[in-house]
């Protein structure tokens, strides 16, 4: 046996040890139960005190010894309940569990089977809840391996080696946009030079002249302000001038129409524009 071997030996012992001693511990702190002033009989306790030590053994295995088989893992619960079962019949002094010691012969023989039928239930319950089938995938073999591609050898001075890869061409694809675009720039460099030629500038070159004229933004002139020749608005009198606030005309001192003033604004009114209101036409508190 190889040093892995023994180790892995030893971790399954110290797992099952820990199982055995969970399902111990559960079935001690079950009997605390019986010693509360609860209203159920005590054969309900008895019974729900074995399947708890059942479904302790059994969700321990299965979370301590998830990686190994089924049937192993049950044959750890039951070993774990057996043990569990026989120091809860000690504890209890023969009232719950198995009495291998035969300790307490009153007990019947038949209260130990049907205490490990119990337990094993719920172990295997346990153990079985809540897992999802298996799934099986089928893989096909390959029967021909893939093939090697192999680096391309070197050619013979001799002859060509024709290939299925298709060289790309030498001379590059001009296209119609890039053509009519060298043609411009020919055109406009050409046009350039005779424009220097000829003792006018030539057409061509004065055409090219009005593009970069008309390309140009326009600047607009800003003139200078000028002062208005306008008569102002505001005229300076000497004498002052008063207007009647309900027709908007003028009131003299010896007015035809007459003249009201009002007593409290001192406002000028026409005589027969006073009588149609009554009152002045400014607002404030009328004390005409």
């Amino acid at each position: 046996m190889t040093i892995g071997d023994r180790t892995e030996v030893s971790q399954l012992l110290e797992r099952i040890a820990l199982v055995t001693l969970f399902a111990c511990a559960a079935g001690l702190v079950s009997l605390l139960f019986f010693m509360l002033p609860m209203q159920v009989p005590q054969p309900a306790l008895k019974y729900a005190a074995i399947a708890a030590v059942g479904l302790t053994a059994g969700y321990s295995t299965r979370r301590l010894l998830v990686t190994r088989t089924f049937y192993l893992r049950l044959l750890v619960s039951l070993f774990a309940l057996i043990v569990a079962l026989v120091v809860l019949n000690i504890a209890s002094r023969g009232y719950i569990g198995l009495n291998l010691l035969q300790l307490y012969p009153s007990t019947p023989v038949w209260d130990g089977g049907l205490s490990l039928l119990v337990a094993g239930a719920a172990a295997w319950l346990a153990l079985r809840a809540w897992t999802g089938p298996v799934r099986t995938v089928l893989v096909e073999p390959r029967s021909e391996s893939a093939p090697v591609i192999a680096p391309p050898a070197a050619q013979p001075a001799s002859g060509r080696v024709r290939t299925g890869v298709r060289r790309p061409s030498r001379t590059p694809r001009v296209s119609g946009s890039s053509l009519a675009a060298s043609f411009n720039t020919w055109r406009e460099r050409t046009a350039a030079r005779l424009s220097h030629l000829l003792p006018d500038g030539g057409g061509t070159g004065t055409a090219t002249r009005r593009r970069k004229a008309a390309r140009k933004p326009a600047k607009r002139k800003t003139q200078p302000a000028r002062p208005s020749l306008r008569s102002p608005e505001v005229q300076l009198l000497a004498g002052e001038k008063h207007i009647c606030p309900y027709c908007l005309e003028e009131v003299v001192k010896n007015d035809r129409r007459g003249v009201k003033i009002c007593k409290v604004c001192k406002t000028w009114h026409h005589g027969d524009c006073w009588a149609i209101t009554g009152v002045c036409q400014v607002p404030h508190q009328y004390v005409n």
